[in-house]
């Protein structure tokens, strides 16, 4: 499950900085300019992740008060919470503007003053509903770090799993954002992979993914407020059964004045490593049934 952010774009900012700490606690964050590309269905996107997400959180202000986008979404939250108690809505104040009538009986956290304490108030709160997937951090050379999360699950017509990864170097002024989407094929199921349960469907498709980037790394070449987007293929060794993966990687924060050359393909086999997942000795061979594969072009970017 993700935390819903709601907000206007003048006051993005903030909300970046709230977003990236929500991330580093390992926490999935949904906000349009990281889930939505040109084209989508927008309306529908936002009504599905308020609809599968475990918090709303919604930054109030003149700004976003005044914004249509906004309203629907803070009303399209009130009625998850009618029906689902257990749903978080924490309304975020960011100037005097008088909040709606909507949301005046519920705990507001205030950022006007102690930006800092108010910020660790929000995070201890989504963390006491938050029922995290794995998750972990990886420290690389003293000043490297990386968090990630994961989210999976094998629904009635497809198996999807999303990662999220931010990584940074402390004497850095920036952080990378790398956001995977794996979703199957009507015939990615368990059985064609060969596997009991979504868990070891997990690894196989992460342990492959680390196995082929090891042998041909994906490198990305990023600018700052640029975002790189493209896709690769997993399919098992007979070719059935295959799972497309999409990619969004971005700077955020103060980025490079060059260009940043960015190993995409490394994260995996740095996330294997932290979840404990077998290395490529105790891996299925190519050949039996559950065998997968990357297909070439291993990396496609827009």
């Amino acid at each position: 499950m993700a935390v819903f952010i709601s907000y206007s774009h003048q006051d993005a900012a903030i909300v970046e900085t709230l977003s990236l700490r929500l991330l580093t606690h390992n926490i999935k964050v949904w906000r349009d300019v990281w889930k939505t590309s040109a084209g989508d269905a927008f309306a529908n996107d936002i009504q599905e992740a308020i609809a599968t997400s475990t918090c709303f959180c919604v930054f109030l202000s003149a700004h976003s008060l005044g914004s249509d986008w906004v309203a629907r979404e803070i009303s399209a939250a009130l009625n998850r919470a009618s029906e689902d108690p257990s749903f978080l809505i924490i309304p975020i104040v960011l100037d005097g503007t008088e909040p709606p009538a909507s949301l005046r009986d519920r705990l507001r956290v205030d950022l006007r003053g102690d930006s800092t304490t108010a910020l660790d108030q929000i995070v201890r709160a989504i963390l006491s509903v938050e029922n995290r997937p794995p998750k972990g951090s990886v420290v690389l050379e003293g000043t490297y770090y990386l968090h990630f999360g994961i989210e999976d699950k094998l629904g009635p017509t497809a198996y999807v799993m999303e990662v999220d990864v931010v990584s940074f170097d402390t004497e850095e002024t920036f952080s990378v954002l790398s956001q995977f989407e794996f979703t199957g094929d009507g015939d990615a199921t368990l059985r064609d992979f060969g596997v009991e349960d979504t868990r070891a469907l997990r690894e196989l498709l992460l342990t492959t993914a680390a196995d082929s980037f090891a042998a041909s790394p994906a490198i990305i070449r990023l600018k700052s407020a640029e975002a790189k987007r493209g896709r690769f293929t997993l399919q098992n060794s007979a070719g059935t059964a295959v799972v497309n993966v999409r990619f969004r990687i971005t700077i955020v924060g103060e980025g490079p004045r060059g260009v940043l050359v960015f190993n995409a393909g490394a994260l995996f086999s740095q996330i294997c490593t932290t979840c404990g997942y077998g290395d490529s000795g105790q891996r299925t061979t190519p050949g039996t049934k559950n065998a997968i594969q990357t297909v070439e072009p291993a990396v496609k970017v827009g």
